[in-house]
């Protein structure tokens, strides 16, 4: 009785590490699961508060205008002369605004450490920025899909006539029939959805991301539920907008009960914010500081696009504050009509010199008379 004690005891301490996957190190982006054991090995190897420069208990906005101010001084195209290393702090900035904006994320990161973001058993691995390249981590789906690392919040709901509740919010639904077979179901397990978070460049460009998704299935033979897990590919085509739905059909859990029929997996699409663009639709919008002199007697205007391309625009006429000037096709591509773009509306602020000398004002005034 003793020795079949000891042997249980050992066993239930060695229980954690069992179920501990070899590649969990790998992972990032994932969420924390009920009954696992974390370690803190790895806690405090980075401090994504420091990175934005922001308190620990520092509320949304705070966290918003720290990551528009920090990313403004280290995107690359402010930064041409050291553009690899502002890249690289560009890019720590965007997974330290990615996690932190993310409510499940940053409780996950603040109890835990980026050790809780990577470490956790069924979850993926994934880039920074939103999950900018690699593997997107879907963590467990429990039995509603449970906590999803890496795209932030998650909803369940069942259709509702085209498209369900969520209609007015999204521009495009883009179903993956295609690929995996199936007609689209008007009524069955309720859908999940959850966030893909892009960069405006992502959606400028296109971009595969690859997701690892932990779903349940029901095992035919003995009607138990059983973990599966699959890498599903999104190709985010040129153009696609914040809201965007990328459908798998029966791609999410399969309960019993339900006839053999699992949930679809929705992805939204989300729009990461950007230091120097808006996007309105297909168009783009950036505001532009202008000199008074270059406004009041013209000039030239350097200006970086979207696409990285450079923009010289050229100033004849005065230019009152807050004015504004389109640039035709330098906006956004438009996903329905390939090969065409938005346009790019430059707003201007006009900076006026704090003080003059006497002999300036007198300058002025004769120029102006």
């Amino acid at each position: 009785r003793r020795r079949r004690s000891a042997d249980l005891a050992a066993a239930s301490a060695a229980r954690p590490a069992d179920f501990a996957p070899p590649d969990a190190h790998k992972a990032v982006n994932a969420v924390r699961m009920p009954g696992v054991t974390y370690t803190s090995d790895n806690m405090g190897a980075r401090d994504y508060y420091s990175d934005l420069g922001v308190a620990k208990g520092c509320n949304n906005e705070e966290l918003k205008k720290a990551y528009r101010k920090q990313a403004m001084k280290w995107h690359p195209d402010k930064n041409p002369d050291n553009r690899d290393d502002a890249a690289e702090k560009f890019k720590r900035i965007s997974e330290a605004y990615d996690v932190l904006s993310d409510a499940e994320k940053r409780k996950i990161y603040d109890q835990f450490g980026e050790a809780g973001l990577k470490g956790v058993p069924n979850g993926g691995g994934g880039g920074g920025a939103g999950g900018m390249g690699g593997m997107g981590g879907m963590g467990g789906m429990g039995g509603s899909f449970g906590d999803m690392g890496g795209f932030g919040r998650q909803r369940s709901s069942r259709r509702r006539g085209a498209g369900g509740p969520f209609d007015s919010l999204f521009s495009e639904d883009v179903p993956m029939s295609d690929s995996f077979g199936g007609m689209a179901r008007s009524s069955g397990p309720p859908k999940t959805e959850s966030e893909l978070k892009v960069t405006l460049e992502d959606l400028f460009t296109g971009v595969t991301k690859k997701l690892a998704v932990t779903r349940k299935v029901v095992d035919g033979a003995s009607g138990r539920s059983m973990q599966i897990k699959e890498v599903l590919e999104i190709n985010v085509k040129p153009g696609w907008k914040d809201g965007t739905r990328i459908t798998f059909e029966g791609k999410g859990n399969e309960e019993p009960g339900m006839g053999g029929r699992a949930a679809d997996l929705v992805f939204v699409v989300r729009e990461a914010p950007h230091p120097r663009f808006e996007r309105k639709g297909n168009d783009l919008y950036t505001t532009v500081k202008l000199p008074l002199a270059t406004a009041l007697a013209g000039g030239r205007v350097p200006l970086t696009g979207i696409d990285g391309a450079s923009l010289n625009i050229t100033l004849s006429d005065v230019v009152t504050p807050g004015s504004t000037r389109v640039v035709a096709s330098h906006g956004m591509p438009i996903s329905k009509a390939p090969g065409t773009r938005g346009n790019l509306h430059i707003k201007f602020d006009v900076a006026f010199p704090s003080s003059l000398t006497p002999a300036q004002k007198e300058a002025v005034r004769q120029a102006l008379a």
